[in-house]
């Protein structure tokens, strides 16, 4: 019988095999992700209408809060993203350490093409970026179709750069150092990024100057890491790591993270009472909303959350503030009440004797804890986008009152169901 054995005769071959095998995996995870009809019905479809709805309303008339804001916080918020998702994928595996380490030839040919993907990627990207806030460049700053492409066009050669800078600071230090090299490798070039774009925006010839450096400078550190030596482990611990951030984005949606060892806790590493009373129900809501704010994931959550309903506060109409800020103290309470009822059937927990009274009330007054600073956010960026400042702080506190007593209806509405 015949052995099937696969052969590449060039380094260009190789590429285009892991090239296609990296676009498989990416397409199956995303397959993986929007196969399902649910996601379609509760959350794609939805946020397409939603942001299609917003951005079809800002190329009529931008929002108000816009008005207020310079050039600075759009080229800032294009340098973050661009920090953030630029990346280089060179496509070396670790068998390569064992077949390739003799062929600098290939080796070289493989991560000019991971290269030049990547590069190709970072235009797509940057091209979404623009396109996001293109009303604001048109309607807010009045930019010509010149200026726009002139911005683009440095927009992709400063990700270029960036992203080099950042693969050859990670494959380069580990540690602290890695974190000190940052400052003067990429948040040097992130300022002056940030300085030309804001100071001449509409110049389309020095943006093309700026970018024709820029361009020249990615060419440069590309030729360097050409033929930097001895970065193999690193070249392929870097690509293990770009390559599955979709598989870990993914997944940590999917499963929770496995809590991590601490001696101490950030918040509350002390087990003093969060109240005053010593009544059993009150013991039991003080280690509830101990058991959250101890999980650094579980805070980090309550504030995204906090974070998306104020953005979206100010993003919306002022006459459909107060549904969405109802809709959210809505969403945050059943989130609560989730947290509670896992709490509350935690083997240790439920070993002791709670009375039928005594747990409901407990539950109540962990949410309402826990409810009352998102209320209180909540209503100060609704309330002072109607009235001045002053005048928005003071409503905010009977406000955020009246939010947390029908956060608690609502969850002895659903305390009820469930029994």
């Amino acid at each position: 019988m015949k052995q099937e054995t696969y052969t590449f005769h060039s380094p260009a071959k190789v590429f285009w095999h892991r090239f296609r095998k990296h676009i498989h995996d990416v397409t199956g995870m995303f397959n993986s992700v929007v196969d399902d009809w649910r996601v379609w019905l509760y959350i794609l479809i939805p946020a397409a209408m939603i942001g299609g709805r917003f951005y079809y309303s800002w190329w009529h008339e931008v929002p108000e809060w816009s008005l207020a804001l310079p050039f600075v916080v759009f080229s800032s918020l294009i340098a973050l993203l661009i920090w953030a998702s630029g990346s280089i994928i060179t496509l070396l595996h670790e068998g390569d350490v064992l077949f390739m380490l003799q062929r600098k030839r290939w080796i070289q040919g493989i991560l000019l093409g991971g290269s030049l993907y990547s590069m190709f990627t970072l235009i797509i990207k940057v091209c979404l970026y623009i396109v996001i806030i293109l009303p604001f460049l048109v309607q807010r700053f009045e930019m010509d179709t010149q200026s726009v492409l002139c911005f683009l066009l440095f927009s992709i050669t400063f990700a270029w750069v960036v992203s080099w800078l950042k693969h050859l600071v990670r494959i380069r230090s580990k540690g602290w150092r890695r974190y000190l090299w940052s400052i003067p490798f990429i948040w040097l070039p992130i300022t002056i990024y940030v300085r030309l774009s804001s100071i001449w925006y509409k110049d389309s010839v020095i943006l093309v100057e700026s970018a024709m450096i820029m361009a020249l400078l990615s060419g440069i550190l590309l030729l360097i890491r050409l033929r930097m030596k001895g970065t193999l482990i690193s070249d392929i611990q870097e690509d293990l790591v770009q390559r599955t951030v979709l598989t870990n984005l993914v997944l940590s949606q999917v499963m929770d993270k496995p809590r991590s060892t601490r001696s101490k806790p950030i918040l509350m590493r002390r087990s003093q009472s969060i109240f005053r009373s010593r009544k059993p129900m009150k013991r039991l809501a003080d280690a509830a909303i101990k058991s959250l704010l101890r999980q650094t994931n579980q805070v980090l959550l309550y504030l995204q959350f906090m974070m998306i309903c104020v953005v979206t506060l100010i993003a919306v109409p002022s006459t459909i503030q107060w549904a969405v800020l109802l809709a959210m103290t809505a969403l945050l309470t059943y989130s609560l009440f989730l947290h509670w009822l896992r709490f509350i059937d935690n083997e240790f927990v439920s070993m002791l004797p709670w009375s039928d009274d005594e747990t409901p009330h407990a539950g109540v007054y962990t949410v309402r804890a826990l409810l009352l600073p998102f209320a209180f956010i909540g209503s100060i960026t609704w309330l002072c986008s109607l009235f001045p400042i002053w005048l928005g702080i003071l409503l905010s506190i009977p406000c955020a009152v009246v939010l947390t007593w029908l956060g608690v209806y609502l969850l002895r509405t659903m305390m009820l169901r469930r029994n």
